[in-house]
């Protein structure tokens, strides 16, 4: 259910359960937007007729289909997730609990999907499960739309720009811009709003809905709105020259010493495709650094802040925050490239600004392909100790004597298979580097002799149409995704086979401490928090990457994009734990308080006890 607060508005109780079904709306809408305008850039590259119905006053039909569907979605919630009797008192302990208010200072839209009878059997709410099916059903409409769109358009804009077509160098640009800030556009809301509400929506199906931690789902919601316009800004050539020159205009309300604006007009000149390697070598250094602060920060806290109750968990902390700090070091010394072109995907690393031979650099090469592969098997290390913890299996004691070695040994052992994949399989070979001089000159404007790099093309499409696939580099590529896949596997049933355990755990009575159990809850939501980060800025990228080249679709020059991606990963991947396990919340924030650095100190601190879910975490 989605909860609005009565008690600090002044407007009648109908008026809000309107304005609540109106939030349905807009959430149900925002895909809609954006398929409407993958059509018309799929209108514009292939100069279909049809493109002139936006050029009339058919365009308020264009900008109907969007009201129309959000007009569908609040319909939905309003007359078949309206609030009723018997789901006022399924919520009204829970809400009690998590908020401390009653449910009658709330108004609310939602539902149940079933009940569980005494015998076992399923009451199923058809009503709810109905609106459900209807407001799934919109939102696939419209991603099927995206796609079909996406798809075509990005071929064509290949195809334009890899041939002397009538249509001005400018105009290809400007058409691979709009795009590709279309693309970012979409992605956001797919990271923001429909990722996190479809794990909500699959809790829910399975009977574990997260109670009072559904705020987090909240905070990352509220941010859409803020993040979706930048894309926008960055990439579309004239909005970002004009944010420049107006910059250095006298009427311009920021001070051109301002550091955020000097980092944005630094990053926009960079993000030109020929300057990225510049960017890139900018942008490593400071990641690391923040990286090795963080991680620094977040040990001292884990060595002299843990609790007895983490066990030996806090030297699985220990190892993955100097693993995360040795993967940024490496990082930032060798500034990775990730290139792809046509069918193939490489990683590039300079060699004009390294003091040590070739040779070195293709190994510490393969050494960041290890480091990469090894971090899914580092969670699923993790998961695991805390499946044994909440389950109390005998085989936690592995972890408490030398054993714990040996479990140390699962992320090397895997990092070691993917590092030697890439050294033996997916080395440099003449066909290759002769198959991406020309793309290389072109997107970096250096020869591709200044590089050392790994990877391999998939296939080549021979004049008659036939497929030649590349063994070698495609069974490397197969045992890679195999090693991931079984640390997902891992990760998926211990993830699952934990949070049922502690669901249970916070309903009974059991002899866990209330201290241990919320412990056991921090910790796992913290990992749930963590293993998301990666999932979200390495292993959907790169998936999308390989996606594209296994259509022949590789997009070169914004290759770039994903080693920036990649490169958030060990700053943002600590943060989760700062905030949600408590010991290490108060030390941080109660030294903040104690040196009174500003008020904005004190007001942080205040919004952490907010972000507090009492249902799991007790005083």
């Amino acid at each position: 259910m989605v909860l609005i607060s009565a008690t600090d508005k002044n407007l009648p109780r109908p008026f809000i359960l309107v304005l609540n079904s109106v939030y349905w709306g807009g959430f149900g809408a925002t895909q809609s937007v954006y398929a409407v305008r993958f059509i018309y850039r799929y209108y514009v590259v292939t100069k279909s007729k049809l493109l002139d119905t936006f050029n009339s006053w058919k365009l308020f039909l264009w900008l109907f289909a969007p009201i129309s569907t959000g007009a569908a979605w609040s319909l939905i919630g309003l007359f078949l997730c309206g609030p009723n009797r018997e789901l006022t008192e399924v919520a009204r302990k829970s809400i009690l609990d998590s908020f401390e208010e009653p449910i009658e200072n709330f108004e609310y839209l939602g539902g149940t999907m079933y009940d569980i009878r005494e015998d076992g059997s399923l009451a199923l709410h058809y009503e709810f499960l109905i609106s459900v099916a209807l407001m799934s059903a919109i939102v696939f409409l419209s991603f099927a739309v995206i796609i079909y769109c996406a798809v075509k358009c990005y071929s064509l804009i290949q195809t334009m720009m890899g041939s002397s077509s009538s249509i001005s160098a400018k105009s290809q640009a400007l058409q691979s811009q709009l795009f590709n800030a279309l693309v970012c556009q979409i992605i956001i809301p797919l990271i923001f709003l429909d990722m996190p509400i479809t794990l909500f929506f699959i809790l829910n199906l399975t009977n574990n809905g997260i109670r009072g931690n559904s705020g987090y789902l909240s905070l990352m919601i509220t941010f859409y709105p803020v993040i979706d316009p930048l894309p926008n800004f960055y990439i579309i050539k004239p909005y970002r020259n004009a944010i420049i020159i107006y910059s250095y205009s006298p009427k311009c309300p920021l001070s051109l010493c301002s550091p955020q604006l000097s980092l944005f007009i630094f990053c926009s000149r960079m993000l030109e495709g020929k300057d990225f390697h510049e960017f890139l070598s900018f942008s490593y250094p400071i990641t690391a650094g923040s990286s090795l602060v963080l991680n620094a920060l977040l040990i001292y806290l884990i060595v002299t802040k843990s609790p007895e109750e983490f066990g030996s968990y806090k030297y699985l902390l220990i190892f993955t925050s100097v693993f995360e700090v040795l993967y940024a070091v490496l990082e930032a010394y060798l500034i990775p490239i990730h290139f792809s072109v046509g069918t193939t995907d490489i990683v590039l690393i300079s060699v004009n600004d390294k003091s040590i031979s070739r040779t070195w650099i293709r190994i510490l090469n393969s050494a960041y392909w290890g480091e990469f592969g090894a971090t899914q098997s580092i969670y699923a290390v993790h998961f695991v100790y805390r499946y044994l913890a909440v389950s109390r299996n005998s085989l936690l004691e592995t972890f408490d004597s030398w054993k714990l070695i040996l479990w140390l040994l699962v992320p090397f052992s895997m990092g070691a298979a993917w590092s030697f994949l890439g050294l033996a399989l997916c080395g440099p070979n003449g066909e290759l580097t002769e198959l991406v001089r020309k793309s290389v000159m072109s997107s970096f404007g250096e020869s591709i002799d200044n590089f050392e790099y790994l990877g391999g093309t998939m296939y080549d499409i021979k004049k008659d149409g036939s497929i030649d696939l590349h063994y070698k580099f495609l069974i490397s590529a197969a045992l890679m995704v195999n090693i991931v896949s079984a640390s997902f596997a891992i990760i998926i049933y211990c993830g699952v086979k934990c949070y049922s355990l502690i669901y249970k755990m916070m309903d009974t009575s059991i002899t866990v401490s209330p201290k241990s159990r919320a412990i056991q809850s921090q910790l796992f939501y913290a990992l749930l928090f963590q293993i998301a980060i990666p999932t979200v800025l390495l292993d959907v990228p790169l998936t999308i990457f390989f996606g594209l080249n296994m259509t022949n679709n590789g997009i070169e020059g914004y290759s770039g994009y994903l080693s920036f991606a990649i490169s958030l990963y060990p700053v943002i991947d600590p943060l989760p734990n700062f905030f949600v396990i408590r010991p290490y919340r108060r030390a941080l924030f109660g030294c903040c308080s104690k040196k009174k650095v500003t008020d904005g100190a004190s007001t942080f601190a205040n919004s952490e006890v907010q972000l507090e879910m009492r249902s799991q975490i007790p005083n």
